[in-house]
């Protein structure tokens, strides 16, 4: 309310970013007659089965957690222009589940759709270019094999300025091999060779091998590594103490799978915000080694087939053997003549 009194002093009419308590005012927040930013990071269930513990949760936060989802559907109702963001989440995986929360308590399927495309697109006025299927415009789009909000439907392809990729594919395949990493920010440009073992799994190499945690689910790619030399594995779980035993020398870089290269942006040991890409070269050597005790193991499964059926058919012959040696040779019956085969 405060920042639009001041763009209106101005004459600025701002986006602004909202919180997830918009409908408490709603008919305030329509007097702006401005377009809101909002994020589906709802409140956490209020732990009230113990007595005590309930004690110290208040009315207002209660009724904050049952009406908060329903903050986007009050949006719609007042008819004001809104988009919706990621920002706040603390895990990604849970926007869509946080939006089909949100369509449960009211907000339309459209309305839900327009803050994801159309409106960012007109927010930003860029609307002649991307935000729909329209001939002429980027052909940024999604296949599902549902609808795109439905508990069971699965995004099968992503097609991104008018390039195909398969997220199904991508998804099960490892991304394994040696890439090289190149950091740009206010410091300068710094180079690396990033060594991935799998997709929760690298090592990032200077002039030692550095403390990393990298996650790749075919279409994200996240990266942190510390200056730190590499003391240990850390895993690609959520690891306080990575944080803090690297506090101060801890670059944190996410983006986008394009394939053989990956780009995204990022914050630098300062803070500071960078560029990254990072480009396939190479097999990763774990992946060279793999392959050659696959083929030892290959190689040693067929020695020992043909040993068996070596003995099996020695097995035989004794057999046959002892059998000739057990009966005798065979003798001539009397009366019988021999018949001719033609």
């Amino acid at each position: 309310m405060r920042a639009d009194k001041i763009g209106d002093e101005f004459g600025i009419q701002y986006i602004i970013k909202g919180g997830d308590n918009e409908y408490q005012r709603i008919r305030e927040i329509a007097e702006t007659k401005a377009a809101y930013i909002i994020s589906l990071d709802f409140p956490e269930t209020q732990n009230i089965e113990d007595p005590m513990d309930a004690r110290f949760v208040s009315v207002t936060d209660m009724a904050h957690w049952e009406f908060a989802p329903g903050n986007a559907a009050a949006l719609e109702k007042a008819n004001i222009p809104f988009a919706i963001t990621t920002s706040d989440l603390k895990d990604l995986k849970t926007f869509w589940p946080s939006l089909r929360k949100a369509i449960t308590y009211g907000l339309s399927k459209k309305a839900a759709l327009a803050a994801l495309t159309t409106t960012p697109a007109s927010l930003l006025k860029i609307d002649d270019k991307v935000g729909s299927i329209e001939v002429g415009k980027v052909a940024n789009f999604l296949i599902t094999t549902g609808d795109v909000f439905s508990e069971n439907t699965s995004i099968v392809e992503n097609w991104v300025n008018g390039e195909r990729y398969d997220v199904k594919a991508k998804a099960s395949k490892e991304q394994a091999g040696q890439y090289k990493l190149v950091i740009t920010g206010a410091s300068g440009v710094s180079e690396y060779i990033l060594d991935v073992k799998s997709n929760s799994q690298a090592n990032l190499i200077s002039k030692d091998t550095l403390t990393t945690k990298f996650k790749s689910d075919g279409t994200l790619v996240s990266i942190n590594f510390s200056l730190k030399p590499a003391t240990k594995a850390v895993s690609a779980k959520k690891d306080s103490t990575f944080s803090a035993a690297q506090a101060g020398s801890l670059y944190r870089l996410s983006g986008v799978d394009y394939g053989k290269s990956w780009q995204g942006v990022g914050a630098d040991n300062n803070g500071q915000p960078v560029t990254w890409v990072a480009t396939y070269t190479k097999e990763s050597v774990i992946k060279k080694i793999q392959l050659r005790r696959n083929l030892k193991s290959h190689w040693l499964k067929l020695v020992i087939l043909f040993r068996l059926m070596e003995m099996k058919c020695c097995q035989s012959r004794k057999s046959s053997l002892s059998k000739m040696q057990q009966y005798g040779p065979m003798k001539k019956k009397e009366g019988l003549k021999p018949r001719m085969y033609y």
